[in-house]
């Protein structure tokens, strides 16, 4: 957990999963005489700031789809995945509620996204429709429906990750004194509940929170000022939760300031 998965092998355990579910519990389409398909709606951002984030993940997707179909389908059940996109670069949440009702009238299933964003801003809709989402991005909690989950990701929640890649330094540390731990994130719900894992280890495992730095989300051009303040603060450890070109800066900084080479581990 303690690395970011890559987007392939991201897109692939998602739509892993989807296979798997939809080939078990969810009932199958009338497609073509002959054939049962189960269509899939991919509100995907291949154009945009998110463009260059997205679109591998996407693709990796659309790739996997037909290997399932090239091999039999479903299980080799004969039971073909179809798939329907609309591009949301440039519009991201109302691109995605856009799409959904498209989707809907399509006849799909499921669908698929990488943003946080859009299956929050659909999660009402996705319960009224029984449409379940699958998410190539951490869990938010806002995105925890009862007594039915309607959306699903192929990794930990926020909270989780930052916090076992605290207990992890915990275990590792080798000083004799209580480390101190920062964060840098950016200023997106996901960041700040990365920082909420990060707080909860510290009151949990001996360790001193000293705040957190918050970023752009977009349009970060130098982020200097926020690793000198942690460092000021004799930090031993610094979590960041970035993404996309504010990861680039954020890590480039770090590199061009050798904030490890001060003696900070940085995760």
């Amino acid at each position: 957990m303690a690395k970011r998965i890559k987007s392939i092998g991201l897109a692939a355990s998602v739509v892993l999963v989807l296979s798997l579910v939809l080939g078990s519990a969810i009932p199958v389409a009338e497609g073509a005489p002959a054939e049962k398909v189960v269509k899939v709606g991919l509100p995907l951002f291949i154009t945009g700031a998110l463009g260059t984030t997205g679109s591998p993940g996407i693709a990796s997707a659309v790739d996997f789809f037909s290997s399932v179909n090239d091999q039999g389908g479903i299980g080799g059940t004969g039971i073909k995945l179809d798939w329907m996109w609309e591009d949301t670069g440039k519009s991201i949440v109302p691109g995605a509620i856009t799409a959904h009702k498209r989707f809907i009238h399509g006849g799909v299933v499921a669908e698929i996204s990488a943003s946080v964003d859009q299956a929050e801003a659909l999660l009402t809709r996705l319960q009224q429709d029984e449409i379940p989402l699958f998410m190539g991005t951490g869990h938010t909690r806002s995105l925890i429906t009862r007594p039915v989950c309607w959306v699903f990701s192929s990794i930990s929640t926020n909270q989780d990750e930052a916090a076992v890649g605290a207990k992890w330094f915990r275990d590792s540390w080798p000083e004799g004194h209580r480390p101190k731990v920062g964060s840098l994130i950016y200023d997106h719900v996901t960041g700040y509940e990365f920082d909420d894992g990060v707080k909860w280890a510290c009151e949990h495992m001996d360790m001193e929170y000293i705040g957190r730095e918050v970023v752009p989300v977009a349009g970060l051009l130098d982020s200097s000022t926020e690793w000198l303040r942690l460092v000021g603060k004799k930090a031993d450890a610094i979590f960041t939760l970035t993404c996309g070109s504010s990861q680039v800066v954020t890590m480039k900084d770090a590199a061009r300031l050798e904030v490890q080479g001060k003696g900070v581990w940085r995760m």
